[in-house]
């Protein structure tokens, strides 16, 4: 087959251009450090590539799910320990009185409990980020309104997170659990016990029976908060155990992930070299070739 000057002068036009292209692949390649920039560069590995990459961000969404749960949680156990010790407090002075002969003592132990009382009404109404930590779904709603007794105002929604591919753990103490005692065996209204302390210190006919029934209903409360703080305290562990698992996955996830995309430098800058040689030589070829007389193109 005989080849004519034109088909010579494409076929060396082509090798330059295919040459520059595969330059400027590597210099690509060695910018980036990646091995693959896109799918055509290995269809395989990118497949690969992407799989690994959308691992990585699922660990990352679980993890951040986990430290906000984690506030909740800590929070949640902080409060609730607080009002398990102004509780305790409440039974140990109810039950001192109720073995007491000491009317005084008794109107200095009325304001006590009327103060733990507050106190503890102030805990259950606690905001987290502008919602009430322990009313439920209902996070918009003051859960013990102090115009409403013992009323619950909240619901007894569970909160959930998302810890892994259909993973979810509560991470809520709703108020009906906690303070009120409804759906819970031998539940006790914290607020109604106090109340009842408080009154019984505060009878002109002192009953130290029903104080000391009172006392006992606290204790009752006091166990009641204790369960809650143990679950929660169950949830936090779980919580940290978790996110170690996660954060070890996410780093075997971003191993594979750069042992399938990522390039060594070292290769690279000799596969560049060598591209750039091949490239020289190409366009020393079709310098020579352009030397020919225009004439010779023609044939």
């Amino acid at each position: 087959m005989r080849v004519t000057n034109r088909q010579f002068v494409n076929l060396v036009a082509r090798n330059v251009n295919i040459s520059s292209q595969r330059l400027l692949k590597a210099q690509e390649r060695l910018a980036t450090m990646k091995r693959i920039n896109r799918p055509s560069d290995d269809p395989i590995g990118m497949n690969r590539v992407l799989e690994y990459r959308r691992k990585v961000a699922s660990a990352e969404q679980y993890i951040r799910n986990i430290d906000t749960a984690t506030i909740r949680v800590e929070a949640t156990v902080c409060n609730l320990e607080d009002v398990h010790e102004l509780l305790r407090q409440a039974r140990d002075i109810a039950a001192s009185q109720a073995s007491a002969n000491d009317p005084t003592g008794r109107i200095t132990a009325a304001r006590q409990i009327a103060n733990i009382h507050d106190q503890v009404r102030d805990i259950a109404n606690t905001r987290l980020g502008g919602s009430y930590l322990f009313a439920g779904h209902a996070t918009d709603t003051r859960p013990f309104p102090k115009d409403k007794g013992e009323i619950y105002e909240g619901d007894s929604g569970s909160i959930e997170t998302i810890v892994g591919e259909g993973i979810r753990i509560k991470i809520n103490a709703h108020g009906n659990e906690v303070f009120a005692g409804s759906g819970v065996a031998d539940g006790v209204n914290v607020f109604a016990a106090l109340k009842e302390v408080k009154t019984a210190l505060e009878s002109p006919d002192f009953d130290a029976p029903s104080l000391a029934q009172a006392a006992e209903d606290l204790g009752k409360a006091v166990s009641q908060v204790e369960t809650v703080v143990s679950e929660q305290s169950t949830t936090f562990k779980r919580l940290e155990q978790t996110r170690e698992y996660w954060n070890h996955m996410k780093q075997k996830f971003e191993d594979v992930l750069s042992k399938t995309g990522d390039a060594d430098a070292a290769q690279l800058a000799v596969e560049l070299q060598a591209e750039e040689t091949a490239y020289e030589m190409a366009l020393a070829s079709a310098s020579n070739v352009l030397k020919r007389n225009l004439m010779d193109f023609l044939a």
